[in-house]
């Protein structure tokens, strides 16, 4: 993370392929070759866990688990090629569950049919101390109809002893599935990072903050989360109201008791940092400022407007993985309302912040403009939070300027091109086409008119202008959603904040990533001196 570099942000469900989303099989290598081929150091992902409501990744019913529907399931022993579906620009969830249920279910009873593997055996007893529980849970979670566990009889959901022992005996099939699964996306997982180390590709996870309150962490740890006695939160996650959400963002998780876990020695938050970092080489560290502070909604609002800040322990925590793992390669999303002491506790530990290109003109200071990035950060187009590129600057509200007089020279942006490949070099006007070169360059008034000052374009390829832009930038690394490789618009969006439905599901259909954008990226990325 300390030297300069390029990458892409795209989430493997996003993957093209023969099946309702994207896996860890061949689109996921063939992508992995296209990264290579472009210059590019860095894949980066959204969280792999199992998705939780609403499909997101972000409210994971588990902080240790992997998801199953990114398991491949053309390669499940003795499987038989399923059959392609046709192509979807969408992930479909209802669809995509109950297939991909039936598919591991019937895998797993085939491999269980034999001795398991000793790489089996290995596996369950290395991850013993999440995977247990993580089994146990699910099968509970089933043979409950899916209830939340504050839901389950009382000696099951206090963790009685002797009802743990009963439901291993009695559900001891469904747990060795689970225990299954999580061993078949370990091996896969496996396959393809080493598939990407080989072409000098590596690989950025997503840790986020808070874990789904119907979790098998909080069930089997209610000592680290603020719950009352029936084990339901005391206070809710979110953020104050910002530019997203007027009202703020109501998450739901349940807090931390953030002195249980210092009492612990931080060893839940040890075992899950070392835990992600097996996977990934670097992890982007989902709001990071809530390890300084926390924005506590009561269980029972509406919104988060009501919500007040609680104190968190971050300089405690990471002195403790710092002494625990070695430096940490983090990257810290430090976006939002912060403080000078949250900032202080990044830069304490040599976490890169994040910049983003969408956020340099909707105010007057140039801190957050390209030109003033500074090296230690990761610089960003946008992120899954965002709207694409395109799909951003076209809702910015247009205003009327003064057009240039037809002798005026033209020019648009270099770079990515909207049709999905990169534009050669365009000879272009040393001065604005937005003002006669006898006339003072007017002053920019709208978020619109910044960036088309200080792009210097029309802005019709305003995706190619943001990619030069951060890659001329001093930030260390350089990460582009795959979206804005393509010059997609709004449709091609990845979430929504503060909304509930048909998020998490953008995907690439075939061969939109082709071999002249892969060329022409490389190029950039030779350019600005961000190759491997």
């Amino acid at each position: 993370l300390h030297r300069r570099a390029a990458g892409v942000l795209l989430h493997p469900t996003s993957l093209p392929g023969p099946h309702h989303c994207g896996t860890l099989g061949r689109p996921a290598h063939d992508f992995a070759d296209f990264l290579h081929a472009a210059g590019q150091s860095w894949w980066q992902m959204l969280p792999i866990g199992p998705i939780g409501p609403g499909d997101s990744p972000y409210s994971s019913p588990s902080a240790f688990a992997c998801s199953p529907l990114l398991i491949n399931p053309d390669d499940l022993p003795g499987a038989a090629p399923a059959a392609p579906i046709r192509p979807t620009a969408r992930v479909n969830y209802r669809k995509l569950i109950p297939t991909r249920t039936r598919q591991l279910t019937a895998a797993a009873d085939r491999f269980f049919t034999t001795k398991p593997p000793p790489a089996y055996h290995n596996f369950c007893q290395q991850n013993a101390d999440w995977l247990d529980d993580y089994a146990l849970y699910t099968a509970l979670k089933s043979a409950h109809k899916n209830a939340p566990w504050t839901a389950w009889p009382t000696p099951l959901r206090k963790r009685n002893p002797r009802a743990l022992a009963d439901a291993r005996t009695t559900l001891a099939d469904h747990i060795n599935r689970e225990k299954f699964i999580q061993f078949t996306f370990h091996t896969q997982w496996q396959k393809l990072r080493q598939h990407c180390r080989a072409r000098n590709i590596r690989l950025i996870g997503d840790l986020p903050l808070y874990v789904n309150h119907d979790a098998a962490d909080v069930w089997a740890n209610p000592h680290l989360f603020q719950l009352d006695p029936l084990g339901r939160p005391r206070q809710r996650s979110g953020v104050p109201p910002d530019g997203f959400c007027p009202d703020g963002q109501l998450w739901g998780h349940p807090l931390y008791k953030w002195k249980n876990h210092q009492d612990d020695n931080f060893d839940w938050w040890t075992k899950r940092f070392k835990h992600t970092l097996n996977h990934f080489d670097a992890v982007r560290v989902d709001h990071f400022l809530g390890f300084h502070r926390a924005w506590a909604v009561p269980a029972r609002a509406h919104s988060a407007k009501t919500g007040r800040w609680q104190p968190a322990p971050g300089r405690a925590l990471f002195t403790h993985l710092q002494q625990s793992l070695g430096q940490l390669p983090l990257i810290a999303e430090d976006l939002g309302p912060s403080t000078p002491a949250a900032l202080q506790l990044r830069d304490d530990f040599a976490l890169l912040g994040m910049r983003i290109f969408q956020h340099a003109f909707s105010g007057f200071s140039r801190h957050d403009q390209p030109h003033n990035y500074p090296k230690h950060c990761v610089a960003y187009s946008g992120t899954h939070d965002n709207n694409t590129t395109q799909g951003w600057f076209k809702s910015l509200p247009k205003t009327k300027i003064q057009k240039p007089p037809a002798t005026s020279p033209d020019r648009k942006g270099g770079g990515l091109n909207h049709s999905a490949s990169f534009s050669p070099p365009r000879r272009v006007a040393l001065t604005s086409p937005l003002v006669s070169v006898d006339q003072p360059p007017p002053t920019p008034t709208t978020e619109r008119d910044r960036t088309l000052q200080y792009t210097g374009t029309d802005g019709t390829q305003i995706h190619q202008d943001a990619a030069r832009l951060l890659y001329l930038s001093k930030a260390n690394l350089v990460i582009l959603p795959v979206q804005d490789l393509l010059g997609l618009d709004a449709r091609a969006r990845m979430n929504r904040p503060g909304t509930v439905g048909r998020n998490w599901d953008y995907r690439l259909l075939p061969n939109q990533l082709t071999p002249q954008l892969a060329t022409h990226l490389n190029q950039l990325t030779k350019t600005y001196e961000r190759t491997p």
